[in-house]
């Protein structure tokens, strides 16, 4: 948790997850968003710095989910972050 804390991509993935409105729909009202494992991976030909995958548990009214959000940089060095599984 504390490095998680440290990563400005953990916290920026974490937001854009609670206000998803797919994962709310699944899990209902978020109660708890927790990152139980990160997984690096380095960049791709033409492109800078590492994108990552954020694997959670998603607590909410509804139930919960294991949800895998991956933060990729795109061509102009922007993250973006979608829902992988």
């Amino acid at each position: 948790d504390f490095l998680n804390r440290l990563d400005p991509h953990a916290a920026a993935s974490r937001r854009w997850l609670e206000s998803n409105p797919s994962v709310k729909e699944l899990v209902g009202e978020i109660d708890d968003v927790r990152i139980v494992k990160v997984r690096h991976f380095g960049a791709q030909a033409g492109r800078r710095g590492v994108d990552r995958e954020y694997f959670f548990v998603v607590r909410g009214s509804k139930g919960h989910a294991q949800i895998v959000v991956r933060a990729e940089r795109d061509e102009q060095g922007l993250y973006i972050y979608q829902v992988r599984e």
